[in-house]
């Protein structure tokens, strides 16, 4: 809610494009919040490598991902090749 308030106001131009992400209401917006879910992973993974403790934000990450069919093969894709140590290999 504050984040439409301030893209609103401020910018005003990408509020509808905004909408499509937080809602996912289109394909565009599908797509921008898969892969905004999929960097906050690889970057847990990465957090994960330098010995902090993030395998549950991996494991919530992941379930949210998988719920995306269409994009599969690009999960799993990633999360092998930026997880591999992770608790999801």
């Amino acid at each position: 809610e504050v984040e439409e308030d301030v893209f609103r106001r401020e910018f005003p131009h990408l509020a509808e494009l905004f909408r499509w992400y937080r809602y996912e209401t289109n394909t565009v917006g599908r797509i921008v919040a898969f892969a905004d879910k999929l960097a906050t992973l690889i970057r847990a993974c990465r957090y994960r490598q330098l010995g902090h403790a993030t395998e549950d934000l991996i494991k919530g990450l992941y379930k949210k991902l998988t719920a995306y069919d269409e994009f599969m093969h690009i999960l799993e894709y990633f999360v092998r090749r930026y997880c591999p140590e992770s608790p999801l290999s």
